[in-house]
Parts: structure tokens; sequence; C-alpha cells
């Protein structure tokens, strides 16, 4: 397992896939609300989410499914790349008190445990993780396989593109920098929220960069980063 310093208050913190879901329904929550559905077609899923017409794409990995495109619904203070296009291009970004209740109906924003749960079941050198305990752990190869397979170029100029083995397709969406108010790392690296906080100032997020590596590190509430929902 490697361990290497990595930034927190910034933006730098640094499947098993199978159709067994094919016959999944919508159903209601205790307040009534309508989960969207999943149409499986083979080991690909889509669905459309009921507030506000957008489709996404799902699959399943270890058993779970999971979004496969970044989340773009729309909140007071989401933010969105490239704001007048009619889909964001990387998705929008979510400070981590609105991650929490971004997701539609039906679907939740990953905990830590879920995230690193399913790097393992990616993970190609069976690394040991406690987690439990790490507060933070960095597994190689699997963010190469999680990886889309364009889009992502360092800061040299050189394509640092994965496999998307999963179909997971993680874009290199960067964040949302809620000091400068700006976007940064575009390009290079992916961020996730998770929904496991640390403290009132910190949250769990995972991260990929321009190395083979996924990060599962403490990273700032405030900071925008991208949303994939997991069905409940």
């Amino acid at each position: 397992m490697l361990k290497s310093n990595l930034w927190t208050l910034t933006c730098k913190p640094m499947v098993v896939l199978f159709a067994a879901f094919a016959m999944l329904a919508g159903c209601g929550d205790s307040n009534g609300t309508s989960v969207d559905e999943v149409q499986w077609n083979g080991d690909k899923g889509t669905f459309t989410d009921s507030r506000d017409g957008q489709s996404y794409k799902a699959i399943a990995i270890d058993s779970v499914i999971w979004m496969a495109e970044n989340l773009s619904y729309k909140t007071e203070n989401s933010k969105c790349f490239d704001e007048k296009a009619d889909k964001c291009k990387y998705g929008r970004h979510y400070s981590w008190d609105e991650a929490l209740i971004a997701c539609p109906a039906g679907w939740h924003l990953p905990s830590k445990s879920e995230f690193i749960a399913m790097f393992a079941a990616v993970d190609m050198n069976n690394s040991e993780v406690d987690t439990s305990n790490a507060a933070y752990f960095i597994m190689e190869d699997v963010g190469y396989a999680l990886k889309s397979q364009k889009g992502w170029v360092n800061e040299d100029g050189k394509s640092i593109n994965g496999s998307d083995a999963y179909s997971f397709t993680a874009l290199p969406a960067g964040c949302w920098n809620a000091e400068d108010l700006d976007f940064v790392l575009q390009g290079e690296q992916a961020d996730f929220w998770s929904s496991t906080e640390t403290d009132s100032n910190f949250s769990y997020c995972a991260t990929i960069g321009e190395n083979t590596y996924v990060n599962v590190i403490s990273c700032g509430v405030k900071f925008g980063r991208s949303v994939r929902c997991v069905k409940d």
C-alpha cells in the first residue's frame, strides 16, 4: 500500500458486470415519491431522473448499482463548467452539504466504505485495505480501470486516459475552488464526494489523478466536487 502527504484544503488531494438486475422495477418510498426505474440492456443500464428528465447510464459493480455518469441535477449553489450548455460536460459540482441531498429518490450518496468496497472489487493487485480505520489510502491500477478512454490530459499535454474496463467512465471534471471561485484541474483529476463526514469542515472524497491510483482522503466541504449516486 502506498502512502503520501496529500493536500486536503484544496482540490488537489493530491464489475463484476452482469444482467441480473434486468427485472428491477421502480417502487415508492415512505413519502410516496416514485423511485426512478433502471432499464437494463445486458449489463448496461439507464434511468431517467424524474425531477428534471435527464437520463443517466448505470452499471453494476460487485452487485452494487452505480451511476455511470456524473450527476447533473441543478441545485441552488451547484456549479457547471459550461453553464450555457444543454447538459454539463462534466456534470455539476456540489458542495458536500448539497451533495448529501442531490441524488434522485431511490439513490444515495455513497459512503467512504462503499467507495472502498467498489475500488476493492476493481483492484487488480488485491491490495489489503483497512476500510474502517484508514484515514486515507492509495490503491494502484484502479484509477486506470475506472477512467474514461478520452479527455484526460496532464499539465504537460500528455494523454493520461484510462481503459474504462468497468464502464464507470470517470471524467476529469476537476473541482470548483471555493476560495478562488474558479474551476481547477479539469482534464487532470476526478473528485467524488462520499457521505462520510470527518468533522464540520471536512468529509471524505474519492479522487483519481494523472497516475493509475485512486485515493480516499479528507476534503474541504465547501469545495465543489462531482457526485455519483448509488442505488438504495
